[in-house]
């Protein structure tokens, strides 16, 4: 019998679910048309020096002047120029040279993920920690060398370079509070709406269900459609918590969130305040949303989880790992979309329990609590 007492984790992949085109890699697909949009804008406050020189002395009405625009932006130029149907033109000539992105676009962050500097494509969170680990390790290194020859402290080339390395941390801050602002308008122009099978799910799930919290890390408001007819049927309490923030409220968090990796004990006894400025541990301190979530549970005497859509991943351990590890945890449900054939169903489950056993404490926690994928349900 499951219990009456339910916790739902709600990820991208319920919006997939909804056809919606919610992936980092839609977004950066995206993100390619809107660069065009703006070079034929004039609208230089994502371009670099270079390219903003060129593109002023192209607009501008006065083109009498010793000045040569560089050749290899000549095509971009030409296409707004000549062609009828710039739009499209432009944008694919963007897609076929992603190189020209390097010197066009200022964001140095965002020109690596375009060019797949990282294990997974435009997994934005975790490359951002990435790099964050490398500027660590550099600041460590330049530590130990000071002590090894304590004249270059004296000199002071010690705090020169790693004042250098705060810099790029700083930078790397900014570039990534851009990303979202790209990602929130970006989120704005999508509009969900009620899939029935999903529905019909949700009916079923939630027959005589006592308490229910709802643990949704999508920024879109999805799973909100689907709130008032949950809400006839849990008994007691329905209490559904946007862990990341919303669109609506521009509050939403972006960032890292394993608090348990080695690196980030490393990177926080550097006691450099840059470096801590997007994890997501103290980004929860900005709303009550954490504490709300981990009072809830601590109310029940047990409880069942069950993970609609959710990858698992690194980026959002922290609070995962309270979750999960709690001995209050009787049983957790890693849901099948109901979109997929069934080996897709099959890999994707695996993957998942690959990624849960990351978080789980032990081995023989994950095998006692997590439902098989023959009893596993579709969403």
């Amino acid at each position: 019998m499951e219990s009456r007492n339910l916790v739902y984790i709600i990820g991208n992949g319920f919006d997939i679910a909804h056809d919606l085109p919610t992936k980092y890699s839609d977004f950066a697909d995206n993100l390619l048309t809107e660069i065009s949009k703006r070079i034929i804008t004039n609208d230089n406050s994502i371009f670099t020096d270079r390219f903003k020189e060129n593109n002023e002395f192209f607009h501008s009405e006065n083109q009498i002047t010793t000045r040569i625009m560089e050749s290899r932006f000549n095509e971009i130029f030409r296409i707004i120029k000549y062609n009828q149907n710039i739009d499209e033109d432009l944008d694919l000539y963007i897609r076929k040279n992603q190189n020209l992105l390097k010197l066009i676009v200022k964001n140095e962050f965002l020109i690596k993920l375009y060019s797949n500097n990282y294990k997974n494509w435009f997994d934005i969170e975790n490359s951002f920690f990435e790099e964050l680990k490398i500027i660590k390790d550099e600041l460590i290194k330049i530590e130990k060398d000071a002590k090894e020859r304590p004249f270059r402290r004296e000199n002071g080339s010690t705090l020169k370079n790693t004042e250098s390395e705060i810099k790029k941390v700083i930078k790397l801050n900014n570039e990534l509070e851009d990303i979202k602002n790209e990602l929130e308008k970006y989120l704005k122009s999508i509009n969900p709406s009620l899939n029935q099978t999903i529905l019909n799910f949700f009916f079923k799930d939630t027959e005589n269900v006592n308490n229910l919290l709802v643990l949704d890390f999508n920024y879109t408001n999805t799973f909100k459609i689907y709130f008032e007819f949950i809400e006839q049927k849990v008994i007691d309490y329905l209490i559904p918590i946007k862990i990341h923030g919303s669109l609506t409220n521009k509050d939403i968090i972006f960032g890292y969130g394993n608090d348990k990796n080695e690196h980030y004990n490393e990177i926080k006894n550097l006691e450099i305040d840059e470096f801590l400025e997007h994890f997501k541990t103290f980004k929860y301190l900005d709303s009550n949303n954490y504490n709300l979530t981990i009072d809830f549970l601590d109310s029940l005497d047990s409880y069942e989880v069950k993970v609609i859509g959710h990858s698992l991943q690194q980026t959002d351990k922290t609070l995962l790992s309270r979750v999960f590890n709690s001995p209050k945890c009787d049983k957790i449900h890693l849901l099948k979309r109901s979109d997929l054939e069934e080996t897709e169903k099959h890999k994707a489950y695996r993957t998942l329990s690959f990624a849960l056993s990351r978080i789980i404490s032990n081995e023989d926690s994950l095998r006692d609590t997590v439902v098989n994928y023959g009893e596993t349900k579709d969403f």
